[in-house]
Formats: C-alpha cells, sequence, structure tokens
C-alpha cells in the first residue's frame, strides 16, 4: 500500500507547525523602517557634503585669473604678468570712470548757456577721476589736449602707454626696495668684517704683549742663571748671605782650589747633583775651568771639584801632549803638582 506524504513532512520526520503573530510583525515592520530611515539619512549627509564641494569649486572659478593677478605682489611677477596687470587695473579704472559718468549728471545751462559754468563742470569732472586713479594707486592719464576724460574713451594706444607708465613706476619701486636690501646687507657685511678685523687686531696685540713678557722672564731668569750661583735661592735667599755671584764663587775657587761638592751642598742648601749640575754647566759655558775628582762609588756627595786656572790648563794639555798617552793616576799626580806649583 502506497504512503502519502502530507505538506509538513520532511526527510526527518513531520515538520512543526510555525505561525507568524501580530507582534512579530510589528516588529519586522520597525526594523524596516529604521533602516530605510537610516540609509535617507547618510544618502543627505552625502549630497549636502557634494554640494558643498561644487560650491568651493564654483567659488574658486568665480575668483579669475585678472583678480588674482590684480591682487598678487609686484616683486613675484615676471615682465608679461607686471604688463598684464597694469592693463586689468586700466580696465578696471575705465569702468570705474564709465559708472560715475552715469552717476553725474550735467549741469543744465539756462538761457543761450555759460562757457564759465561749463568749464567749471569739467573740472569737477576731472578732480572726482584724479582723486579715485589716485586711491587707487594708478596714475592719471596726461592728455595733450587738456580736455576732460570723462565723457572720451582712451585709445588702444593710449592705454598702452598708460599701462606701461604703470608698469615703469612699479618697477622702479621694486628695484628701489631691492638696492635698499643689498645696501642694507653690504653694510650689515662690512659691519661684520670691521667687527672681525678689530678682534683678530685685539687678538694680535695680546699675543705681542704675552710674548715681550714671555721673553722679559726668559731675560731675567738667563740674567739670574749667568750672574746667580744657585738662582734656586735666589729669590728667596737674596738677601742672604749664602747667595753669591758666580764671580764671587770664582774669586774664592782661586783662593781655595779644592772644594767638596757636599760642603757646597750644605752651604747653599742644594743637593749635591745639583752642585755637580751647576759646576758642569759653568765649564761649558767656559766661565770656570777645572775638573770634578769623584770617588770610586761615583757618588756626588764624597766627589769634589779641583779649579784650575787658564794657566794651568795650558801646562796640563801640553804635559798630556809631550807624553802622549798617560794613566789616571798619573794624571792626578800632575794635577797636585800644579796646584803646588800655584801655591807656591
Amino acid at each position: 500500500m502506497k504512503k502519502r506524504y502530507d505538506s509538513n513532512d520532511g526527510p526527518l520526520g513531520k515538520a512543526p507547525n510555525i505561525g507568524v503573530g501580530v507582534s512579530d510583525a510589528f516588529i519586522l515592520t520597525i526594523s524596516l523602517t529604521g533602516f530605510v530611515f537610516l540609509g535617507w539619512t547618510i544618502y543627505s549627509i552625502i549630497l549636502a557634503k557634494t554640494k558643498t564641494a561644487r560650491e568651493l569649486e564654483a567659488e574658486d572659478q568665480d575668483f579669475s585669473y585678472e583678480d588674482r593677478l590684480a591682487q598678487a605682489d609686484v616683486s613675484t611677477l615676471n615682465r608679461s604678468q607686471r604688463r598684464a596687470r597694469a592693463r586689468i587695473m586700466m580696465k578696471k579704472n575705465r569702468l570705474a570712470n564709465t559708472n560715475q559718468n552715469n552717476l553725474v549728471h550735467p549741469i543744465e545751462v539756462v538761457g543761450d548757456g555759460n562757457e564759465q559754468q561749463q568749464q567749471q563742470q569739467q573740472n569737477l569732472l576731472l578732480e572726482q577721476q584724479q582723486q579715485q586713479q589716485h586711491d587707487e594707486g594708478i596714475p592719471p592719464f596726461q592728455d595733450e589736449s587738456h580736455h576732460s576724460t570723462a565723457h572720451t574713451m582712451l585709445s588702444r594706444k593710449e592705454r598702452q602707454k598708460a599701462a606701461k607708465q604703470v608698469e615703469l613706476q612699479e618697477r622702479k619701486m621694486f628695484e628701489e626696495d631691492r638696492r635698499k636690501e643689498q645696501q642694507e646687507a653690504l653694510n650689515a657685511a662690512r659691519s661684520k668684517k670691521r667687527e672681525k678685523e678689530k678682534m683678530v687686531a685685539i687678538q694680535i696685540e695680546q699675543n705681542r704683549k704675552e710674548r715681550l713678557e714671555q721673553r722679559h722672564a726668559d731675560e731675567i731668569a738667563n740674567y739670574h742663571a749667568w750672574r746667580i750661583l744657585f738662582v734656586e735661592n735666589n729669590t728667596t735667599n737674596q738677601n742672604d748671605e749664602e747667595s753669591i755671584t758666580v764671580l764671587e764663587w770664582i774669586q774664592e775657587m782661586k783662593q781655595n782650589r779644592i772644594v767638596t761638592l757636599e760642603d757646597m751642598a750644605t752651604r747653599f742648601r742644594v743637593s749635591p747633583d745639583r752642585v755637580h749640575e751647576r759646576i758642569m754647566e759653568l765649564i761649558h759655558s767656559s766661565r770656570i775651568s777645572g775638573i770634578i775628582e769623584q770617588d770610586e762609588n761615583n757618588e756626588n756627595q764624597n766627589s769634589r771639584f779641583i779649579y784650575l786656572s787658564p794657566d794651568d790648563m795650558s801646562r796640563l794639555a801640553s804635559f798630556v801632549k809631550l807624553r802622549g798617552k798617560i794613566t789616571t793616576k798619573e794624571f792626578a799626580s800632575q794635577i797636585q803638582e800644579e796646584l803646588q806649583l800655584s801655591s807656591g
């Protein structure tokens, strides 16, 4: 027997009956209405923005090239742009004069006419035109016929001439401003250069003074080194009895002939090494002659200085040349003989 299927039967069995109530339909209607309203609002905002952009574009188009050129800075324009600007200004001047002539009514002359009143009327119109041209910064056009330009239109050649005059005047002002800026920059550069030269001169003078002071100090130091036996004690004990000159010490050595380095160090309050160094300086500078006899340990404490006069040194040199080759003992023995000979 064949099985019959109902409209609610499905592959998994009989489907339940689902109905839409009045409240569900109302909520669905409200939702659809809200979405439609939201979409319309967004569309209106987009249209408003688009309209504003178009209006801005229209305003930019209304602000023509002539207006921008008339309001531009003359110093930023080239020659052709300045000529075009002058023609635009002359065109605006003619339009302003035409409008003014339409507003000014001529004074009617009673009777057969009065030439004096007509001349006054023409002069009044000419003064009004010149005043307006002066307010706009455009030089008035001077006609050789001395007639009023209120009732006559300028020819093309005259307009070109007036535009050229305006261009020349603007160029002259621009050149004057540029020369003024260049002069100010040149003056600033000169002032800076003079200030720099002044600082260099001050530095040179200061260096010269420092060199002179250093030279003077070196000369004083050399003088004391040449004159005073030990410069170390010259600054602290220059009035002390132990501070003597080199010449005074040489006179003492001519009398004593032999002195130990230890005794000299104790006397002049210096080290034996400093005594040895100072004696060698005097020997090398040929201010004194003699030899330093050191002890067996080569220590300056037990060393002694033997003063030899120039005659003693000459006889020792002759002895060495005569013998050719001598020992230290022989040389010391010869020195003793020279000392005994000099003292005797």
